[in-house]
């Protein structure tokens, strides 16, 4: 029998040490005086908001088209430090529209200042290289505009139907 409770003591002791892990300490029970520390990794994010399709409707090729405002959202920033910024870019997939016949380059695509909150607007011209779009104050939580507005620059398009290019977001954080 006491064979049987030694060898049970040392089980139970060789469980709780294995389990102790960093710092073995003995304690007078009742104890309150052992802690863990509990850490939350939260990484820079932010949830977006973007057009799936923004069109053109190009009546007259002769003359530049304005696309319909539209409206682009973040929200839910969380950034690294409150002077870091958020900064919104965006480029073509590729150089220029697919479609038949005589089709528009990336760079017949331009923007304007439109008004958002809590961002300020980059005007610009679409390249296959990330362009500013619009960068966020600091330390804000979100940032929007409801009339972001692409403009069609006028080409001797020779064939009537569906030209597109692919319009790629880049969203990231920048300052420190």
């Amino acid at each position: 029998m006491r064979i049987n409770k030694i060898l049970s003591l040392s089980v139970a002791a060789l469980a709780l040490a294995t389990m102790a892990g960093a710092a073995d300490v003995e304690v007078t029970l009742p104890d309150t005086g052992q802690s863990s520390t509990l850490t939350a990794t939260v990484t820079e994010q932010a949830t977006v908001n973007v057009p799936a399709a923004i069109s053109f409707a190009v009546s007259d090729v002769s003359l530049s088209t304005d696309a319909s405002a539209t409206a682009i959202t973040v929200s839910g920033i969380v950034l690294d430090t409150v002077t870091k910024q958020l900064k919104i870019s965006i480029k073509a997939a590729t150089g220029s529209f697919t479609g038949s016949g005589t089709t528009y380059s990336a760079g017949d695509v331009s923007w304007g200042t439109s008004t958002w909150t809590g961002a300020t607007a980059t005007p610009g011209t679409l390249t296959t290289s990330f362009q500013t779009l619009a960068t966020c104050t600091a330390g804000v939580t979100g940032c929007d505009t409801t009339d972001a507005l692409f403009s069609l620059a006028a080409q001797p398009v020779t064939t009537s139907g569906a030209k597109t290019l692919t319009l790629n977001y880049k969203f990231e954080s920048i300052g420190t």
